[in-house]
């Protein structure tokens, strides 16, 4: 077990903390800015102190990032695999996930966005006889947020003074209880407490061989292999879970031994591509297993017949979750249709690249106890949809597709064979179809097939390869702003990519900008004028690419009412005739400005920016980050009129 303490006190700019491997690592924090964390692997990494700043955490793997006791402003979590994350924003968290991790959080949730089968759960802290307390401006007693930074600042301090009281009066590490040694353990590999703790003394073998722990194996590190094989052997009745990242030690793990009944608390396998004759057999003996929940299957070899492995698994009753990811060209044929109504008890569901709409409208008849389904394919076919019966699936009620190759047509009709009550869809696709982007159609479709929809969200990417002027969308502008969009709180968002445009529908979330509304606003004036442009891909050589192409096919779809440039040091002579081409333009959000030439810069073009006059009618103005003296940039920004200014 390799653990490192790092203490980083008081530096003023961005901090960037990046982390992989399969070591521990405690970093104390006295931060007055922003931080930017990253970790991989299967190595954990665990934060304290305070960061006065936003965080932006991105966790992928099977690692552990613990960052519940260093609150931070807003945190911005981004997680892949099946890793887990404890974070705390006192003025909210953001979070972003695919894959089957688990992210636990403390603040107000601000969005989600989950394209997989993780799940993300509240903290719930210990209870205390403390109020917080409340703003006396408010007749309905609701926290003010200065008062509610100050009274969560204060219980963290408490806490960390009960911590220190506590570990003071232990003078060896055997004074702390088993308690506590279980809650350790549980943030570490198997193969590192074995190695770190068996050989200590009697107790921590009596530890180690305790029913109260349970092992969280992991095949990645030829050095741990013979105490695996150790653990396999004599503690298998304490395996919890078992994962192998690299398929040639899944040979060696395949050939070692065998499941049988024994290994009792095993819950979760991840298992990569071996050879066939060696995977078949193996997964044959998963039948045995009393208490296995969660199966993940990464066949990346296309070595192994899909059908043969769908065989096996759709017979195994107590599975509960399952991910199968294969290569684009291993495709599913020949699944037979349920004739036999065979059921199991699968209640999630994630296939990605092998699955026609045809093979999951057939798989999903396996599953009637289905809650949560993701499926991925970037090459979808589909043929003779419409000769498959409707599938009933009475528990659905989150459906993530992302697909190419489809048209809406298809799409359509997909989701008509499908009887249940979905409450959550989460589509992306990419088709030269600009039905996609038709209101109505959607309305439709909403209203007759998806009549429990709570959640929308819509991701519709068009590319700017050739042919892409073709791609204009002809229909009648600003439909997802009438009635039926606006009574659901779906709003439209409109996003310049790199190499295309990414059109999107989804619930609406309270922008900066509003902030400062007076609370007896009313909602739906607001909703009407939400649409937003955000430009994550911009040159300042290109601006006319940016107006011509980005702006038109935009403003074809709905009128433009907040602007996002999220690139750093935008030149700002190209502001102007961006702002100018957006006549309803009401808020813009820069990352930061510059003020000198751009590299290549056509001078004729320099000259032509700042003799044109300004026509925008924007009221609020937000720069996240200032480079330049604050009033030589308010000095240019105040050029248009009636400007509320908000730096951070």
């Amino acid at each position: 077990m390799r653990s490192t303490n790092v203490v980083v006190s008081n530096p003023s700019s961005l901090l960037n903390v990046a982390h992989s491997g399969t070591g521990t690592v405690i970093l104390e924090l006295q931060h007055d800015s922003n931080i930017n964390v990253a970790i991989s692997g299967t190595g954990q990494l665990i934060l304290s102190g305070r960061v006065r700043g936003n965080g932006r955490l991105s966790i992928s793997g099977t690692a552990h990032l613990d960052a519940l006791t260093c609150p931070m402003k807003i945190v911005t979590v981004e997680m892949s695999g099946t890793g887990l994350a404890r974070v705390y924003g006192i003025e909210g968290v953001h979070v972003t996930m695919s894959g089957v991790g688990t992210i636990c959080y403390r603040g107000p949730l601000l969005s989600q966005v989950i394209n997989g089968l993780g799940s993300i759960r509240e903290c719930i802290l210990e209870q205390t006889s403390e109020k917080p307390p409340y703003s006396s401006s408010q007749n309905n007693m609701e926290f003010s947020k200065s008062d509610m930074k100050q009274f969560n600042n204060e219980k963290i301090k408490k806490l960390e003074c009960k911590f220190k009281q506590q570990t003071l009066s232990k003078t060896t590490i055997e004074d702390f209880s088993n308690e506590l040694f279980f809650q350790i353990f549980d943030y570490l590999d198997g193969c590192e407490i074995y190695y770190g703790f068996m050989d200590l003394n009697k107790r921590f073998q009596q530890l180690l061989n305790s029913s109260l722990l349970l092992f969280k194996i992991n095949f990645d590190n030829k050095f741990f292999m013979n105490i695996c094989k150790q653990i396999m052997t004599l503690n298998k009745h304490q395996i919890f879970s078992i994962n192998s990242c690299k398929p040639l030690s899944m040979n060696r793990f395949f050939s070692s031994f065998s499941f049988d009944s024994s290994f009792k608390q095993l819950e979760s396998l991840v298992l990569y591509e071996s050879q066939s004759n060696i995977l078949i057999p193996f997964l044959n003996n998963l039948s045995y297993l009393p208490r296995l929940f969660s199966l993940t299957l990464y066949l990346l070899e296309g070595l192994t017949n899909l059908v043969d492995i769908y065989k096996i698994i759709l017979k195994l009753s107590m599975l509960k979750y399952l991910v199968i990811i294969t290569k684009d060209s291993n495709l599913l044929n020949s699944l037979s249709i349920n004739i036999d109504q065979q059921f199991n008890n699968i209640t999630h569901l994630y296939i990605k690249n092998h699955c026609s709409f045809n093979d999951i409208l057939i798989l999903m008849s396996y599953t009637p106890q289905l809650h949560h389904i993701c499926y991925s394919n970037m090459n979808c076919i589909a043929t003779n949809i419409k000769n498959i019966s409707p599938i009933k699936l009475s528990k659905l009620k989150r459906f993530f597709l992302c697909i190419n190759g489809i048209k809406f047509d298809t799409f359509e009709i997909f989701l008509s064979k499908i009887d249940s009550k979905i409450e959550i869809l989460s589509f992306t696709t990419r088709y030269e179809d600009m039905t996609y982007l038709d209101a109505n159609r959607w309305q439709s479709l909403i209203l007759n097939k998806l009549s429990y929809l709570k959640i929308f969200d819509l991701n519709y990417y068009v590319s700017f390869q050739n042919g892409f002027e073709n791609r204009l969308y002809h229909g009648k502008s600003n439909q997802f702003s009438s009635s039926f969009w606006i009574e659901r709180k779906w709003i439209c968002e409109i996003r310049k990519e790199y190499g295309g445009i990414m059109y999107l529908i989804h619930p609406y979330k309270t922008r900066w900008d509003e902030l400062i509304l007076d609370e007896t606003v009313n909602f739906s004036p607001v909703m009407t004028k939400s649409t937003q442009l955000i430009l994550n891909d911009i040159c300042a050589k290109q601006w006319r690419n940016i107006i011509h192409v980005t702006i038109r096919h935009a403003l074809a779809l709905a009128e433009i009412y907040h602007l996002t440039i999220s690139v750093e040091k935008v030149f700002f002579g190209i502001l102007i005739p961006i702002l100018n081409s957006l006549p309803k333009l009401c808020s813009l959000k820069l990352h930061s400005l510059s003020f000198g030439d751009p590299e290549g810069m056509n001078p004729k073009d320099n000259k032509f920016f700042f003799s044109m006059k300004p026509k925008s009618k924007i009221t609020k103005v937000y720069l996240e980050r200032m480079d330049t003296d604050v009033d030589c940039i308010k000095g240019k920004i105040n050029e248009v009129p009636s400007q509320q200014i908000c730096f951070e």
